[in-house]
């Protein structure tokens, strides 16, 4: 049984970028082409006869699909709504220990090992890539000030990370999710201090935020675990992408 299933969330823009991106991942990380696979799909955005759709399951049988439709106009932004599906996702289509989201500008390019065996055996929540701030700067307030009327959350103190008025971000140790090995029944434990429903509204429309917090003020272990050191890599320009993925095919 696999450890961990793949979890990918994409809207039209983001499909467009996995149809380059992930043959890199099965061709350079064996350990993706036979693990339990979801696509978290905007079903606004894309129709389930997309051709491309079809494309992904001639390449890899293990792929299944989970529909995101939620009521229009409940997220601000596509990014808030694309965050909270790959939130709730794990809730509803993973059965295994673990799961692993990449982000679809993500790309592998060598067949270097990239994670532990003894990760999933440690007391580790969630391993990523260091990162060093947050936007907006006052969003660990917002996360603090929802954190007090949450009794998983009681016994613990606020974080307060002081932060400077009129600045765009604040800075501290957290991770940047564009991959992540996150231990399952955890996020579905935090996930559900936001709501059973499926379509959540998260206190700051940002999963790594989410996750970040979530750990730091129970005290949680996770690890911040550089990826770009061992094979992958990643950039949000579509064209450069493409690019950088045709070098490495």
């Amino acid at each position: 049984m696999s450890k961990f299933t793949l979890i990918i969330g994409v809207d039209a823009a983001h499909l467009h970028q996995f149809m380059y991106s992930y043959p890199t991942w099965i061709k350079h990380k064996k350990e993706l082409r036979d693990c339990p696979t979801v696509i978290v799909y905007d079903r606004t955005e894309i129709n389930p006869r997309d051709s491309r759709l079809k494309e992904l399951s001639k390449i890899n049988s293990n792929i299944k699909y989970f529909k995101w439709k939620p009521p229009q106009d409940l997220y601000k932004t596509q990014k808030a709504k694309m965050f909270a599906a790959l939130l709730s996702a794990p809730r509803w289509c993973v059965d295994t220990p673990w799961y692993l989201q990449i982000d679809t500008d993500s790309y592998a390019y060598n067949t270097d090992e990239w994670y532990k065996e003894e990760w999933f055996d440690e007391e580790y929540k969630f391993i990523s890539n260091p990162w060093g701030y947050t936007k907006p700067a006052n969003a660990i307030e917002i996360m603090d000030n929802w954190a007090d009327n949450i009794d998983y959350f009681k016994n613990y103190k606020r974080l307060n990370y002081p932060y400077k008025e009129g600045s765009p971000k604040i800075r501290h140790k957290r991770i940047a999710s564009w991959v992540i090995f996150c231990n399952t029944d955890w996020c579905k434990k935090v996930v559900d201090l936001v709501g059973k429903d499926t379509y959540i509204q998260l206190p700051v429309p940002s999963q790594d935020t989410f996750l970040c917090f979530c750990a730091d003020r129970s005290k949680e272990k996770y690890r911040r675990f550089s990826f770009k050191r061992y094979g992958w890599s990643n950039t949000s320009n579509t064209k450069r992408l493409i690019k950088n993925v045709n070098l490495v095919k």
